[in-house]
Order: structure tokens, then sequence, then C-alpha cells
């Protein structure tokens, strides 16, 4: 059984994500993180590539939902030319932000992505709602210092999961 702070996938980045194969896995929700996943935190607005990226999933037929522990006037600067809804200040990895989200989109859990570049917020709140969860390799190796904080735990989780995954690979062989 996979481990709660274990993602279902790992990704280089958040447009190298198979995008279509999660469609037809039955995914029709995708919970976005903004800082260090589409941009670096000190990044203040989407770049042309992820405005593109964004659009792109909305015409694939995904609801898209931003769900930050950000302030709200990062968020909202963020999205202004993007026009998702967005929840801030959103607690992760608390169920609070997740919930909303999910019924905003009228969307079960399992129907249901988060990606997000930090374990212990994006990852183990996915999980623990039973959401597919993609963690992604932060845009940029700055981060705020709340954040530095965990990255060293998050390298020994990592670890762990390339066992787990390298294992589940035997097994299957």
């Amino acid at each position: 059984m996979k481990h709660e702070l274990f993602p279902d996938v790992y990704a280089g980045g958040i447009w190298e994500v198979d995008y279509d194969a999660l469609f037809d896995r039955g995914i029709r929700g995708i919970i976005l993180d903004v800082d260090n996943t589409i941009v670096p935190y000190f990044v203040p607005d989407p770049d042309v590539r992820s405005v593109a990226g964004i659009h792109r999933l909305q015409k694939q037929g995904f609801s898209l939902y931003i769900v930050s522990n950000g302030k709200e006037s990062r968020v909202r600067r963020f999205n202004q030319g993007l026009g998702l809804p967005f929840i801030c200040h959103a607690g992760k990895p608390t169920a609070k932000g997740f919930v909303q989200a999910m019924r905003d989109m009228q969307l079960p859990p399992e129907q249901i992505a988060v990606i997000g570049d930090q374990i212990f917020t994006d990852v183990w709140g996915g999980n623990r709602l039973g959401m597919y969860t993609i963690l992604v390799k932060q845009v940029s190796r700055r981060d705020e210092w709340i954040t530095a904080i965990k990255r060293p735990l998050e390298k020994i989780v990592m670890l762990a999961y390339r066992l787990y995954v390298k294992k589940q690979k035997q097994v299957a062989a």
C-alpha cells in the first residue's frame, strides 16, 4: 500500500505531466498550487508558457482550481489573467481548501488530481482525501523560509518513495 506522503506520480515539472493519461484515467479536475509549482514564489505573474498550458488544459476538458497557502494579494495578482477559481490561505495539508475546491468543481475526490511541489502540503493533503497526487520538481531552488525548512525532510521521503517505486516495478516484472 502506498504511503500517505508518496505521490502517485513524480514529474520533472508541471508541463511534463501526461495530461492525456490523466484524462484517460478519469481525472476531470485539477487542483493547482502556484508558488514553485507553476512559477517561482517571487514571480508575481504567470509566464506565457503557463498561460498557454492552463488554457490548453481547460480546452482539454479539465476543471482547474488554485489552492494555495499564499496570501490573497499574491494569488489574486497571479490569477488576474487566468480567471481561475482560487482559495488562498488554504491551510494545506488540512482538508479545508481541498474540500472547498472539490465542492466547487462538483467532482468526487477520485476524479481530482492535485499538482504541487511540496510533499507535506500538496501530496499529503491530497492523499488524505483520496485524490490523485502529482509531485513536481520545484521550478526554483529558492524557497520561502518556511518551505526551506521542510525540504531536507522531503529529500528523505523522496528517497523512500524511489525505493518504493523500484520495488513496485520489481514486483510487476
